[in-house]
């Protein structure tokens, strides 16, 4: 349970609901989420502003490391449709499972972090809607 509560609050905090490093046109979505997620927990400026300091530090790390999460299961997909042997199948299944193991680690590493920042109610509240105002994936909102 403990796992999956941090996995959601990693989700939300670094993805979705990430404040935005820099102002310019190019992230004007990723600003709107910021500032919707910033209003929907209640975040002053200063957590607002250690928050994005701590996800600026895992940015680079967490997008290398699901872009070869991607590849590797792209890579698996295909071994798979093409009739690959099991000894094969089982090495890409492992990459797969060690790269989600680290971007885990990165996210919950991450979580350590900004969960002091929290007040007990912001930690609650998002524990409760993980993906913060946008909701879960494919578009449903928390109430």
């Amino acid at each position: 349970m403990r796992r999956c509560v941090a996995f959601a609050l990693a989700a939300a905090v670094l993805g979705a609901a990430a404040v935005p490093a820099v102002a310019d046109p190019a992230h004007h979505g990723r600003e709107d989420r910021a500032a919707r997620f910033q209003q929907w927990l209640g975040l002053s400026e200063e957590q607002a502003r250690e928050i994005r300091a701590i996800r600026d530090r895992y940015r680079d790390r967490l997008r290398q490391a699901a872009t070869a999460l991607m590849a590797a299961r792209r890579e698996l997909s295909r071994l798979a449709l093409e009739g690959a042997d099991q000894a094969a199948l089982q090495a890409k299944q492992q990459e797969v499972a060690e790269l989600t193991r680290q971007m885990m680690d990165l996210r919950v590493q991450s979580l350590r972090e900004i969960g002091p920042l929290l007040t007990a109610e912001q930690r609650e509240k998002l524990a409760q809607h993980p993906a913060g105002p946008r909701g879960r994936r494919h578009g449903h909102r928390p109430p």
